[in-house]
């Protein structure tokens, strides 16, 4: 998913909860502009913001990393391999730990 589909998708949810981009802002603590911003597709926000992001809009973290992986458009590489392997490598130590023990639970409950 590309900053512009992100920046959609976000102001749907917005709507759909019934709330505004100030009430986002205050429930994920996060400053109103860098709401705007993304809302109008001017930035992607980064793996802490979209964990701030998704606790405002009471949602997984789970579910909003799923969301922005839903489309190779953004970083234009084909295959989930390359798709993730490239996502891996842009993230911080400690964000990639995180979404790998995400991705290690969510198979586990596959498998179960």
């Amino acid at each position: 998913m590309n900053k512009i589909e992100f920046g959609e998708w976000l102001k749907k949810q917005i709507d759909d909860l019934g709330i505004n981009e100030a009430e986002l802002s205050r429930r994920s603590r996060i400053d109103i502009s860098v709401i705007n911003r993304t809302i109008r597709g001017e930035t992607m926000p980064k793996i802490d913001t979209l964990r701030k992001i998704a606790h405002g809009l009471r949602i997984t973290e789970e579910r909003i990393i799923k969301v922005i992986s839903s489309s190779p458009s953004e970083i234009g590489i084909d295959g989930d391999l390359a798709k993730w392997e490239f996502v891996l490598r842009k993230l911080l130590p400690e964000d990639r730990d995180w979404l790998l023990q995400s991705i290690y639970l969510r198979l586990e409950q596959q498998n179960k």
